[in-house]
């Protein structure tokens, strides 16, 4: 069976025209011009959703992605019925470190990293470090790592004073129980007496949306879709690493859908939040040009 492989890099997504370019590989070999083989397998670490979608269209593409439990037990099965290696066999990957801040006082600001994604099945998070003077050297800060609360989990918000105002860049590493390590850094505009720039992005992390898994369990694996955006459905072996993989394909639909909406308006526009109430109107409660 003809299999195609995508990129190395864990953070380029397979798209649409890598799908078809796929499909009219397979058209030209030999098997499917004798039997008209038409079946594949894609392996790579993420499909955009006109991937999914694409595939979905040829129904006998699969698509697999290599940090699935799916791939993880067929290549465990291949090497322990040829060789004695099952314990040898490990897929590590990093956490997905999303860092959410709100600013508490004019140089005082408290950062929270619960929104992180562990992508090893069964792994926690052990272990939060802070730079607040990132270069291109990761320097923790002194006193934030290991920190423990009450019932000796790791703290996930760290406060901290810049010592002068202006445009500072901060990064914090995440390491879980496995052996997985995620960074994330960014730069923000701090000035005495008002918000950063970015006024719109805190205004969204501060609101943290939710939305709603439906999941279930069936024949030894477990299942679910997200009620509020299509496309977005996984199943995984247990329900902690169905929950991981939902958010992070939901992460990457909404990023695709707002990349395609700004493109779509080309330029001049403004970005308005707008919040659903209970009674079904709808307000806008902050834009990318005004304060909250």
């Amino acid at each position: 069976m003809p299999v195609w492989v995508g990129d190395a890099n864990p953070k380029k997504a397979v798209t649409a025209q890598g799908v078809q370019g796929f499909a009219n590989a397979i058209r030209k070999t030999l098997r499917y011009q004798q039997d008209n083989l038409r079946d594949g397998i894609m392996l790579a670490w993420a499909f955009r959703p006109d991937a999914l979608a694409a595939a979905e269209r040829r129904r006998r593409l699969e698509q697999v992605r290599i940090d699935s439990s799916h791939f993880r037990e067929q290549l465990a099965a291949f090497f322990t019925d040829h060789a004695d290696c099952e314990n040898c066999l490990a897929f590590v990957q990093p956490p997905r470190a999303e860092v959410g801040h709100k600013r508490v006082a004019p140089r005082t600001t408290v950062f929270d990293v619960s929104e992180t994604v562990v992508l090893n099945s069964g792994a926690k998070i052990i272990n939060v470090q802070w730079d607040f003077d990132y270069a291109e050297r990761f320097s923790r800060a002194s006193g934030l790592s290991f920190v423990r609360g009450a019932k000796c989990e790791p703290q996930l918000q760290a406060q901290y004073e810049f010592p002068r105002s202006g445009k500072v860049r901060v990064a914090c590493k995440v390491q879980d129980d496995m052996g997985g390590e995620g960074l994330w850094s960014g730069e923000s505009g701090w000035t005495e007496g008002r918000l950063p720039r970015s006024a719109a992005a805190v205004c969204a992390l501060d609101r943290k949306p939710t939305f709603t898994a439906v999941i279930k369990q069936d024949s030894g694996w477990w299942i679910g879709w997200m009620e509020e955006v299509s496309g977005v459905n996984a199943q995984e072996r247990t329900k902690e690493a169905l929950l991981a993989l939902l958010r992070e394909i939901l992460r990457e639909v909404l990023e695709f859908n707002r990349a395609e909406a700004r493109k779509a308006a080309e330029n001049n526009y403004v970005e308005e939040f707008v919040t659903v109430r209970n009674d079904g109107r709808s307000s806008s409660t902050c834009s990318n040009r005004d304060a909250c």
